[in-house]
C-alpha cells in the first residue's frame, strides 16, 4: 500500500514560510513525515502542483494538474500515480503521525474510503482511499463540486470512530494540523514530551 502526502497548500497563515519545508528536528517537516511513513509503506508519493520543491526526496512525485486549487484534486493526482489499490492520504502539515493507529486502519476490511470520525467531525486528510475514488472525484470536479466530501455519497465509506482511535492515540495528536507558528512550536513541544 502507498502513502500519499498532500503538499499543495499555500501556507497562508505561516507568515510567508512554506510550512512543510520549514526546519523540523534536523530536517524539513515533509522530510520528517517521509521518514516516519517509510517505516510502514514501501511507496511514498508527494502530490503537489510544484514538483521542483521536492526533487531532493527519494519518493515519487505526482503533479496535480487540475486548475482547481484544493485537496480534492491533490488526492486525485496521488491516486492516479499510485501502483496500489488502497492508499493512505495524509496532509503534509500533520507530523504527529501515530503509526500504530495507521497500522490498525490498514488492518481493517477496507471499503472505497476509510475515514476517522472524531466528535462527529471527519478527518479526510488522514484516511485511506481506494482507486475506485478516482472516477468519482473526476465527476465531482467536472461538476465544480470541490469539497472532499462531495463525492462520498457515490462510494462505499466506512468510519473509524473516536473510541477506536483513542486506543492508539489517546490525545488525538495524529489530527493536529500545523497552520501557524504557534502550532509549529506546540508540535515541537509535544514531540519533546513524547521522547
Amino acid at each position: 500500500m502507498a502513502a500519499i502526502i498532500l503538499a499543495g497548500g499555500k501556507s497562508s497563515r505561516m507568515e510567508g514560510a512554506n510550512k512543510h519545508l520549514m526546519e523540523f528536528r534536523g530536517e524539513t517537516m515533509i522530510g520528517y513525515l517521509i521518514k516516519k511513513l517509510k517505516t510502514v509503506f514501501t511507496e511514498i508519493i508527494i502530490s503537489t502542483k510544484d514538483e521542483n520543491l521536492y526533487q531532493e526526496y527519494d519518493v515519487q512525485i505526482a503533479v496535480d494538474d487540475f486548475n482547481h486549487q484544493g485537496p480534492l484534486s491533490g488526492i486525485h493526482a496521488g491516486l492516479m500515480a499510485s501502483n496500489d489499490h488502497h492508499n493512505l492520504v495524509i496532509g503534509c502539515d500533520m507530523p504527529l503521525l501515530n503509526l500504530k493507529l495507521i497500522e490498525y486502519m490498514l488492518g481493517q476490511q477496507l471499503p472505497d474510503l476509510l475515514v476517522p470520525r472524531i466528535n462527529g467531525q471527519f478527518e479526510p486528510l488522514h484516511a485511506i482511499y481506494s482507486k475506485e475514488c478516482i472516477i468519482k472525484i473526476e465527476e465531482s470536479i467536472k461538476k465544480e463540486q470541490y469539497k472532499i466530501m462531495d463525492f462520498w455519497p457515490t462510494v462505499e465509506v466506512k468510519y473509524i470512530e473516536e473510541a477506536e482511535i483513542k486506543e492508539f492515540d489517546p490525545h488525538l495528536y495524529s489530527f493536529f494540523n500545523v497552520n501557524t507558528r504557534d502550532d509549529y512550536n506546540q508540535v515541537l513541544k509535544v514531540l519533546n514530551r513524547l521522547d
